[in-house]
């Protein structure tokens, strides 16, 4: 009996304690998300051009435009877009990357690693999408977080691609296919939240807050259990993979 109570003891009173100290935190913490995402964001975009026209590499909240195929003007709308359904939504995010090259990998394998080490979305929802391009490869994908998964599916991501990427882009006009595939998706993830995007790509409605607000007892308790199977998960050879928020799918599309 002492044995039990002493390895008890051991495995929740430690979190236990833990969590009391962290759930004061938490407020800050999610505070600090949106701007850890964006620091992140502006430290990836910090490339030297030697050419004094190039648009690329400048720093932004929701483009990194690395093929610098974008005008400023474009990545300056759909800042304002993304700022605005972020704000509308419970933190989601929807990002764009052009590559020069994809360095002889597979687009997928690219999206899904830049997916996590920009921090698309939050960590605890997954609601990110990323839009990834790389025009000398003839390559595009949609990367959604698996918080959106449900609102688009790998399918759904699919038919965007070539209902409004692929066309622009046979023709030359990656802004344009890029800009269109950005309204569309900015839509879906809109109405996913119970918000509306206006012809002037104003974003009306939706919340902030996810629908049935947890109270200060649920967090504790979902703090707690979570420190409870962290431990247990890394004191008996557990333990988790990777980094970021979790990828729920995607799709590919070349031309």
């Amino acid at each position: 009996m002492r044995l039990t109570r002493r390895v008890l003891g051991r495995l929740f009173v430690g979190p236990a304690v833990a969590a009391c100290l962290l759930v004061p935190t938490l407020a800050s913490t999610a505070i600090a998300s949106t701007s850890a995402t964006m620091e992140s964001w502006a430290q990836a975009a910090q490339v030297t051009s030697t050419d004094p026209a190039a648009t690329a590499s400048r720093p932004s909240n929701y483009v990194l435009d690395k093929a610098g195929i974008m005008p400023t003007e474009m990545i300056d709308q759909i800042n304002r877009l993304g700022t605005a359904l972020e704000a509308a939504t419970p933190g989601a995010e929807i990002g764009v990357l052009t590559l020069e090259t994809l360095d002889d990998r597979d687009i997928a394998e690219v999206a899904n690693d830049q997916f996590r080490k920009l921090g698309i979305g939050l960590d605890v929802k997954g609601n990110g999408v990323l839009i990834v391009v790389a025009p000398n490869e003839r390559k595009a994908r949609i990367e959604v977080g698996y918080g959106l998964e449900g609102a688009i599916p790998d399918a759904a991501a699919g038919r965007l691609l070539d209902e409004y990427a692929i066309p622009a882009f046979n023709k030359n006009d990656y802004p344009g296919g890029i800009m269109a595939t950005y309204v569309a998706l900015a839509r879906i993830v809109a109405d996913e939240y119970g918000a509306q995007i206006g012809e002037d790509l104003a974003v009306e409605g939706g919340s902030a807050q996810p629908e049935g607000g947890l109270g200060i007892t649920a967090i504790i308790l979902i703090v707690l259990v979570l420190l409870v199977i962290g431990y247990i998960s890394n004191r008996f050879g557990g333990g988790s993979s990777g980094r970021g928020p979790s990828v729920g799918g995607g799709a590919s599309r070349g031309w």
